[in-house]
């Protein structure tokens, strides 16, 4: 990159992992020198589920459960006798049993 001025910002679009330094001198000739490593290609973490509710109508506690680990899990869909106790979840292709 080479010698840039005192103040202002300069962008930079690496295409691959990179380190850069930066060194800066006074006028008696003394530096400081610090390094930061620039990542492509990092893997940033999915989000993580806090915390997940819902109200249940025709079901109880445990189908509230049972879909909270589905979506938890990424499943996405679900085999049941109790077709209208999952509707409700929007995420689940619900398959009835009957």
């Amino acid at each position: 990159m080479g010698k840039v001025s005192l103040s202002g910002t300069e962008r930079i679009s690496p295409a691959e992992t990179t380190v850069y330094s930066l060194i800066a001198r006074n006028e008696k000739g003394e530096s400081v020198q610090k390094g930061v490593k620039v990542e492509v290609g990092a893997l940033i973490p999915p989000p993580e589920i806090l915390e997940f509710s819902a109200k249940s109508s025709s079901g109880g506690f445990f189908d509230v459960q049972i879909a909270a680990t589905m979506m938890d899990n990424g499943v996405n869909k679900i085999y049941t006798f109790n077709e209208r106790h999952f509707k409700q979840f929007r995420f689940l292709d619900v398959m009835g049993l009957s």
